[in-house]
This record gives C-alpha cells, sequence and structure tokens, in this order.
C-alpha cells in the first residue's frame, strides 16, 4: 500500500508540473499577443494619438487552437492622457501555429477620443514635419555650400601648385611624372606643363609661335 500511495504522489506531481508548464506557457502566449495587439493598435492614427495609449491590465483572455493557427482572445484595460478615463477593448489576435509568428490582429472596438484633442495632434504632426523638411533642406543647402567652397579651394590650390611647379626645369618636370611617390594632382600638372611647353616648341619650329 505505501508503494501504491507513492506511486500516486509522484504521478500527482508530475501532472501538476505539467499543468504549470502548460499555464507558463499560455501566459507567455497571451502576453506575446498583447504586446503585438498594442503595438499595431498604436499604428492605426494619422494623428498618432493612439500612441498614447497605455495597457493598464488585461481583463480576460482565451486561447483557441486550429489547424494552421491559434486565436488569443484579449479583453483589455486602456488608458491615455486624453481619455477622460480608462475604456475596455477587445481584440483577437492570430498567431502562426508553427513559428509562433502574430499574423493578423483584429479589433472589436476602439478607444473614443475628443476631436478637438485629434486635431491638435495632427497640426502639431503637421508642423513637426514642416520643421523636420526645412532642417533638411538646411542640411542639403549647408552641404552644396560646403562642396562648392572645397572645389574652390582645391582650385586655389591646384593654381598654386601650378605656379610653383612653372619655374621647374622640363627634366625635372618630366622626373615629378614618373616618381612613384608623388600624389596624382601634382603629376597632371606636371604633365601639363610639359605638355604646354612641348607645343608651344612644335609651334615654334613650324614657325608658327610668336613670343607676341
Amino acid at each position: 500500500m505505501r508503494a501504491f500511495g507513492e506511486q500516486r504522489l509522484v504521478v500527482a506531481c508530475v501532472v501538476c508540473l505539467l499543468l504549470a508548464c502548460r499555464s507558463c506557457a499560455l501566459d507567455e502566449k497571451i502576453n506575446r499577443a498583447a504586446t503585438v495587439a498594442m503595438g499595431q493598435l498604436k499604428q492605426l492614427s494619422q494623428s498618432g494619438i493612439y500612441e498614447s495609449l497605455v495597457l493598464d491590465r488585461l481583463i480576460d483572455a482565451s486561447s483557441t487552437e486550429g489547424g494552421y493557427f491559434d486565436h488569443v482572445r484579449l479583453k483589455c484595460q486602456v488608458s491615455s492622457p486624453y481619455l477622460e478615463k480608462p475604456e475596455v477593448l477587445e481584440a483577437t489576435v492570430m498567431h502562426d501555429k508553427d513559428t509562433g509568428e502574430a499574423r493578423s490582429v483584429a479589433f472589436d472596438t476602439f478607444p473614443e477620443f475628443r476631436q478637438d484633442d485629434i486635431e491638435l495632434l495632427n497640426k502639431k504632426r503637421v508642423l513637426l514635419k514642416i520643421e523636420q523638411r526645412e532642417k533638411l533642406f538646411q542640411s542639403m543647402e549647408q552641404e552644396f555650400v560646403d562642396e562648392e567652397m572645397a572645389i574652390i579651394q582645391s582650385m586655389e590650390k591646384r593654381e598654386e601648385k601650378r605656379e610653383e611647379l612653372m619655374h621647374l626645369r622640363a627634366t625635372t618636370l618630366l622626373k615629378i611624372t614618373k616618381h612613384k611617390d608623388i600624389d596624382p594632382v601634382t603629376k597632371g600638372i606636371a604633365t601639363s606643363i610639359l605638355e604646354g611647353r612641348l607645343d608651344k616648341l612644335e609651334r615654334s619650329e613650324q614657325g608658327v609661335f610668336s613670343p607676341a
């Protein structure tokens, strides 16, 4: 009898553990569904007023298993600074049975906000977008100005470099064009000077070039 009683106790413990695990899994599924539902709800208003909603508590929740999807039924209490009092919402969240990913959310009811508050938030959102757009244009304009200044400074440095190289002999310029450690800009200027001198020499030999 004693052994039989111990076996019954072990079986009872196992059953309790299985029920506890199942309850934890169900709680996790419900909490995940509530998070998904609130996330979806906050994106449904153009004015952004739904973003102010906060989930106060879950009043009731249940889960129904289907062939391919699980349906979690939620009854929630939500609040917002724009609501006179907390409101109760009901929603159904459909989860993929294999992956657990939320596929869709359906709301039976939506919180009712005052039209004045919605219009106020709409105006704030429009003004914010205008401000962001102006900052973007200012940033683009500043980038354009900086690019122009960089080009001007580059041209000035190039002219300074040309003036510096103009006084060098042709043999020195030729060495510059072939030196591996000299930057491409300097090599290009040296090559341009050499080509200019060669062109003058050829024209002079043909009797075309005039010093005047």
